[in-house]
């Protein structure tokens, strides 16, 4: 950012929405287009892992306040603290869950693994899909992966397959 440019920008809050998987609320800002290069001058781009931090004012402070007993009540008392990242949370989340959540939690990322994917379909990387397939095949008979965390048959056969997976790929010694 210049030195001369503007460190604030003026914008109408539109819309909102959450997003619960992360435990955040994405506010929608609107500026008019053709004010997009004063907005990239003022805040920079956003980019993953370079977040750009800003503040969030009301400009009109006569506009009627929406005290909290008008939001769903539920939402507000759950809503995870701001000073917890979702990778904070995601951790502990797993970090109290049962072994066979755990598991379920496995299944579910591993497929997105180059290596697992080369693995499981014998060396072809046919993407997380084919992969994703392979595990509901050899765990759960062709089901749901959520069967890991329900049956205690799918849980063992995951167990052994990502077992494999790991001893087979010198990931893990040999149990």
């Amino acid at each position: 950012m210049s030195k001369t440019a503007a460190a604030a920008i003026r914008a109408t809050f539109s819309q909102y929405a959450m997003v619960k998987t992360r435990g955040v609320l994405v506010l929608h800002m609107e500026v008019p287009l053709e004010q997009q290069a004063e907005v990239f001058a003022a805040l920079g781009y956003p980019l993953p892992g370079n977040e750009v931090w800003c503040a969030v004012a009301r400009l009109d402070v006569s506009v009627a306040d929406v005290s909290v007993e008008h939001l769903d009540r539920q939402s507000v008392d759950e809503a995870p603290s701001v000073r917890i990242t979702a990778a904070e949370r995601g951790k502990q989340r797993y970090a109290t869950a049962s072994d066979m959540q755990r598991a379920l939690t496995r299944a579910a990322l591993l497929p997105k693994d180059p290596r697992f994917q080369a693995w499981a379909i014998g060396g072809a990387q046919d993407g997380p899909e084919s992969a994703e397939q392979f595990v509901r095949e050899t765990c759960c008979a062709g089901e749901s992966r959520k069967l890991i965390a329900e049956d205690r048959v799918c849980f063992d056969a995951f167990i052994r397959m990502e077992t494999s997976f790991l001893v087979e790929t010198n990931q893990m010694a040999e149990p």
